[in-house]
């Protein structure tokens, strides 16, 4: 296990956390710079070990969490726009009242947060505005998304089973069978 860490107030603007163990430590009201700076991302957590890490209330922009152990982590409050969460496992992880932010950037280009084939079972993303966000293969099974708004998201071959849906708003969705739920 490793070591607990607070990068809480730390400028951590660009940095290459990929295939590092921070599981434990506390990124609460840590700094990076969140504008559009041309890098690919502006912070790489891909293939890391980040379980029950703490990164609440944050602006993630353009993040990178591909293929990263976030077991038990808490996002609470934070708001994710251009993130990379693909094949990642968020199992148990709380993300209450997150923000999955799409728009379309300058160059016109949308800026959507992926979450294809990412394990989120057990996840609570109650009251969560996930609009748009693609969930293509995400398995949510007893995933809490009570309140949440799934407007445009892509569940398609998502699993579904024992999740929480009260309250969700679904419409334009593609739900795990293709169809889109009206």
């Amino acid at each position: 296990m490793s070591e607990q860490k607070n990068y809480s107030g730390i400028d951590i603007s660009k940095t290459d956390f990929s295939e590092v163990d921070v599981s434990n430590c506390v990124f609460d009201d840590c700094e990076f710079h969140s504008e559009n700076t041309g890098c690919e991302f502006n912070l790489d957590f891909s293939n890391s070990k980040m379980q029950r890490i703490k990164m609440q209330g944050l602006y993630l922009y353009n993040t990178n969490f591909y293929e990263a152990d976030l077991t038990d982590a808490c996002f609470d409050g934070a708001a994710f726009q251009g993130v990379e969460f693909s094949n990642a496992t968020i199992n148990g992880a709380s993300m209450t009242e997150t923000n999955w932010c799409s728009r379309i950037e300058e160059d016109g280009q949308w800026s959507i947060t992926l979450a294809r084939n990412t394990q989120l079972v057990g996840a609570n993303l109650s009251n969560s505005d996930m609009s748009g966000v693609d969930l293509t293969g995400a398995n949510l099974t007893k995933a809490k998304l009570s309140g949440v708004d799934l407007t445009g998201a892509d569940l398609t071959g998502a699993d579904l089973t024992d999740a929480v849906l009260n309250g969700a708003i679904l419409t334009g969705t593609i739900m795990p069978d293709g169809t889109i739920h009206t």
